[in-house]
């Protein structure tokens, strides 16, 4: 009954896992069949692509400091008089599993090549019985 924790950590790992491969292994073949871009290659997509970029490295700092922390409060509390080696064993392999996700994730996104300009534009559709006003010019003011 103790190792319970432990086992259904350990299952969220594996599945964290599994899903990141199958993400990878999905990306691909995608881009095999010249369906997905690379990351950042789609329009429209440079600024969502760099700030994926940019989170991954805090993310994994976080989840290495996370771990360590959480090692250095098992031994110095002595918890293993709750928790057991597997327990903490499956909650360090969730936290790897976490960060692997993490990099798969950001590194294969799928991004379609087909992806038009139209619907990557800003500016709102016109809504009917409404008339499009000009935009007017201000004068500048010398002052």
């Amino acid at each position: 009954m103790r190792n319970i924790a432990g086992l259904v950590l350990f299952g969220f790992g594996f599945w964290l896992a599994w899903s990141a491969f199958a993400q990878r292994q999905r990306v691909i073949a995608g881009r095999a069949a010249g369906t997905l871009a690379r990351a950042g290659e789609a329009a429209g997509n440079e600024q969502l692509s760099l700030m994926g970029e940019i989170m991954r490295p805090i993310i994994l700092f976080a989840l290495c400091y996370l771990a360590a922390k959480s090692v250095f409060a098992y031994v110095v509390l002595e918890a293993d008089r709750w928790v057991s080696y597997f327990d903490m064993a499956g909650y360090l392999f969730l936290l790897a599993a976490y960060g692997g996700w993490v990099v798969i994730r950001t590194k294969y996104r799928e991004q379609s090549v087909a992806a038009p300009l139209a619907a990557m534009d800003p500016r709102p559709e016109p809504v009917a019985g409404v008339a499009r006003v000009a935009p007017v010019r201000v004068p500048e003011t010398v002052g």
